[in-house]
């Protein structure tokens, strides 16, 4: 699996990072990771990075990583009601996607 970045330090109001990640088995992890990039790309800012995207939203962040068999989810925010919606966006976005593919986002 490629390496994405640690996520940025975004902190809740006791101090504690908001933080979910999903891996999701896929042997076209390049092309969903391109395709979530260009779907998200008029609601955050997207920074390409080395195996995979930074979005950054108003909100807080998603981190996005591909290897050869896996699409990588990272999400964060400064709230839970921020990560809920940030979490419920990238599923919705990468299952609507994938919809062919059967993809499925499953956080931790």
């Amino acid at each position: 699996m490629a390496k994405i970045p640690a996520p940025a330090a975004l902190r809740g109001e006791n101090g504690a990072v908001l933080s979910s990640r999903a891996v999701i088995a896929t042997r076209l992890a390049g092309r969903y990771a391109d395709l979530l990039a260009q779907r998200l790309g008029d609601k955050a800012d997207v920074e390409p990075l080395p195996g995979g995207y930074r979005l950054s939203f108003s909100g807080g962040e998603g981190l996005v990583g591909c290897g050869p068999d896996t699409l990588s989810l990272i999400a964060i925010a400064d709230d839970v009601p921020s990560l809920v919606g940030l979490r419920d966006l990238l599923r919705i976005t990468i299952e609507r996607l994938g919809h062919r593919d059967r993809l499925r986002v499953h956080w931790n």
